[in-house]
């Protein structure tokens, strides 16, 4: 079964399933393996996509505080009655804020991180909204994305009979390098706004370095024959 290994020496629980979310700035895909990744399977189209890509748009329509739509189809549905945001993976990394999740002093405010995003102020407005007053919304906007596209994930799942309940499921999140100990925090906590865990501690959840993964690949299909004591580089193009 897949999905097995430790965590600071303690055994975690096996899996039937595990499941990659590459969470990216433009674009946001998934894959999964039941055979403890022998085989990975990659998802390949998604609603409203004028063509089929591995990935769909990062994006996320409000309908007031309530999200309705993700991806491509949000998009699709966009009008101005609804508020449609992007780049909000761009939020959780402040560069001036500490590495000590618990000092929320220097980060900036939902509008403030709003504004430098370059959204209009109807999208200004909305962040404000969302943010009922805390000091930002970047968890809870990261947080309804990936539970909307949670729900997508078990449909396909179920869609191709493979085992998609809860207790069977391991995930794994990709975040950039350079992300600090207090973004990736936010991440596991807009994790648990999505339902992909039960609480910050559960072990269904692995945080990947996004060139980490990438270089492991590269080492397990051994495509460019590396040997032991090779040096090489992942270089990410991005986009």
């Amino acid at each position: 079964m897949a999905g097995s290994g430790t965590r600071n020496g303690v055994q975690l629980a096996k899996r039937e399933v595990v499941i990659a979310i590459d969470f990216g700035t433009h674009g946001t895909g998934f894959a999964y393996s039941v055979d403890g990744g022998a085989t990975v399977s990659m998802h390949e189209k998604y609603p409203h996509q004028a063509v089929p890509y591995p990935k769909q748009r990062t994006a996320i329509l409000y309908n007031g505080r309530s999200p309705v739509e993700i991806g491509d189809a949000a998009m699709h549905c966009a009008d101005e009655q609804r508020t449609l945001l992007e780049g909000f993976k761009l939020w959780i990394q402040d560069p001036s804020a500490s590495d000590d999740s618990s000092d929320r002093s220097r980060e900036p405010s939902a509008c403030d991180a709003a504004c430098q995003a370059g959204l209009n102020p109807v999208q200004v407005t909305t962040i404000a909204i969302l943010s009922r007053g805390r000091s930002r919304c970047t968890v809870q906007v990261a947080g309804d994305f990936l539970g909307i596209f949670r729900q997508y994930i078990i449909q396909c799942l179920g869609e191709h009979d493979v085992p998609n309940g809860h207790e069977q499921i391991a995930w794994c999140l990709t975040v950039p390098a350079m992300w600090s100990e207090a973004s990736k925090e936010k991440m596991r906590r807009a994790a648990l706004r999505a339902g992909l865990i039960l609480n910050l501690e559960d072990d269904k959840l692995s945080i990947i370095l996004e060139p980490e993964a990438a270089a492991l690949k590269v080492i397990r299909s051994n495509a460019t024959n590396i040997q032991v004591g090779d040096t090489y580089m992942v270089v990410d193009a991005g986009g």
